[in-house]
């Protein structure tokens, strides 16, 4: 499991993109003309940016529908959009026609505060008006510092339709499905109104995916699934790229029992749009079910063994470890027990049995198996970490002591039982040694950070806190706080215009790194919600590598996080 966790997580960096990382929603455009006949062209130009932006990894572009799925039809503000979705910049606006040209103005709002960070225009004919759109998306990437490649340029350019006339049709069609979806019951005369116009599009413009994309989400509202998969194939064929073509595919894929085939189409997604949410989560998991299959067919292999020999522990206690695995704590309980029924010298079994009590609450049980498990000689090293961990909640601060201290001879470079041990010290009063228990953590961290992140080929690259907070830190020299314009479905702007810190009250997380186990460096504090006490704030490099790891070890890991030593934290 270790080794498929670390080569998912390469694949996963090998494919993220290495600067700006951008979450928008395109919501439709107002028409400002005045004229009903161009109405449509509101939903059309959300449907442009979309589209061109799923050419590019480094942003992530949803539609207002995508926001309605998520959150229901209740009012929202943009502030919702940023905490519920992770959304970081809003882009709405409007449009007017004036002769034979379109004039665009699209807005760009943070969504934290729902400021108006800058605005861009573009214009075009109203033969081809979704390339009022072009210049616009090549600003926002610029401002935002996106570097597009040639080839993203190239694809961003590909119009929907290569006419208007197709264009109207398709979109006219689209808002049909979308009012008939918002019913219940739905609406079916609705659908075949949206069925029949997208129909006609694809027949006028055969080189346009578009509209075979929503025809196969049509097939799926009808339970239609060999009609929908033909229709993805479709879009695909006419654009590979299609990502959400993809998507939809796979989950028809999965639906219909062709599990190898839905992987793959899911890898090849996460590859074209790697901060999709939907596909991350169904990619885990796939990887879930694969995980748990494997792991049902070793406990099967393991009881047989058993059966064949009832008197050999290590075979109890590979059926305890695959259990724990799956999550199943109270069966990997009794089968540890039961490899120590018949070898109670087994230390591995006391120090999983130790971690298990620890979990439950049960700390002094806890304590008595991983004191054997360190007594036998376990192999996790760290049993005295653990050990004086629990001691400190325990509050009995000499035993900690004494645990940390043994931690420190065991692995001598690991930093935190220095960190503890020198909390030990202060807890009895023992001033002086504390002092030099944090100067020795100090010295050691800051040489683990050099270590770590400073490479003898090349000069140290400073990361500041912009690289983790790109929506706040955006460079925006003509940001302005201004009421904004809002489409039908209203999003409202906060009154104050200010960012919110989190609540004091908020549970903290667990601190530590779910590969290594290596605590992450955060404010002292009695308690992480590890039961580990918190260590002092280390360089922006190592915070930045921990929480990049942390957050790419929860995607790929999913809901099976393993429960080994090394591995994932024991909510510690």
């Amino acid at each position: 499991m270790k080794k498929l966790l670390q080569l998912c997580i390469l694949v996963a960096l090998a494919h993220a993109p290495i600067d700006a990382q951008w979450h928008i929603a395109v919501l439709p455009h107002e028409n400002a003309s005045g004229d009903p006949k161009w109405n449509w062209l509101s939903l059309g130009i959300a449907e442009g940016y979309v589209n061109a932006y799923y050419h590019v990894p480094k942003i992530y572009a949803v539609d207002e529908e995508y926001v309605r799925h998520k959150l229901g039809e209740t009012r929202v503000t943009t502030a919702d959009l940023a905490d519920k979705l992770n959304i970081h910049l809003i882009l709405n606006g409007q449009y007017h026609i004036a002769g034979t040209r379109i004039h665009l103005k699209t807005d760009v709002l943070r969504a934290s505060t729902g400021e108006v960070i800058e605005t861009f225009a573009g214009q075009a004919s109203v033969s081809a008006p979704l390339d009022a759109i072009l210049p616009v998306l090549y600003a926002i990437a610029t401002h935002f510092k996106v570097t597009l490649t040639p080839d993203e340029k190239t694809r961003m350019q590909r119009p929907l339709f290569r006419d208007a006339e197709s264009l109207r049709i398709a979109t006219e069609s689209l808002m049909a499905l979308y009012q008939s979806l918002r019913q219940s019951p739905i609406d079916d005369a609705l659908i075949t109104q949206a069925e029949s116009g997208l129909k006609r599009a694809a027949q006028r413009d055969p080189k346009s995916a578009m509209p075979h994309y929503y025809l196969g989400r049509i097939c799926e509202t009808h339970n239609r699934l060999a009609d929908a998969e033909t229709a993805y194939r479709k879009a695909l064929e006419i654009d590979f790229e299609h990502v959400a073509a993809r998507y939809r595919l796979a989950l028809i894929l999965k639906n219909r029992g062709r599990a190898d085939e839905a992987m793959g189409e899911l890898e090849q997604a996460i590859r074209q749009s790697p901060l999709d949410a939907d596909i991350q989560a169904a990619l885990s998991g796939m990887f879930f079910n694969r995980y748990t299959q494997t792991f049902e067919t070793i406990t099967a292999q393991l009881r047989e063994a058993i059966r064949a020999n009832p008197d050999d522990p290590s075979a109890y206690y590979e059926l305890a470890n695959a259990y724990d695995e799956l999550d199943r704590i109270d069966e990997a309980t009794e089968y540890y027990h039961r490899a120590l029924e018949r070898d109670s010298t087994l230390a591995d079994a006391h120090f999983k049995l130790g971690m298990i009590m620890h979990r439950r609450g049960d700390h002094e049980k806890a304590v008595d198996h991983l004191q054997k498990a360190a007594a036998h000689d376990t192999q996790f090293t760290r049993v005295h970490f653990r050990l004086g961990s629990i001691f400190y909640l325990l509050e009995r601060y000499d035993s900690a002591i004494e645990a940390f201290a043994n931690a420190i001879d065991a692995e001598p470079n690991y930093a935190m039982p220095r960190y503890h041990l020198a909390l030990g010290y202060l807890a009895t009063a023992q001033t002086d040694k504390a002092n030099d228990a944090f100067q020795q953590y100090a010295e050691l961290v800051s040489t683990t950070t050099a270590r770590i992140f400073i490479s003898p080929k090349s000069p140290a690259k400073t990361t500041t806190a912009n690289a983790r907070l790109p929506i706040i830190c955006a460079p925006s020299p003509s940001a302005r706080s201004t009421s904004h314009r809002t489409s039908a479905w209203a999003i409202s702007t906060p009154s104050n215009g200010t960012l919110t810190s989190p609540s004091a009250n908020s549970k903290p997380r667990c601190a530590c790194n779910p590969i290594t186990q290596t605590p992450k460096k955060s404010a002292p504090t009695s308690n992480n919600g590890c039961g580990e006490a918190g260590a002092a704030r280390t360089s922006p490099q190592r915070d930045l590598g921990l929480r990049i790891g942390q957050e790419v070890a929860i995607f790929v890991a999913g809901r099976w996080g393993s429960r080994s030593e090394g591995m994932r934290c024991k909510t510690f």
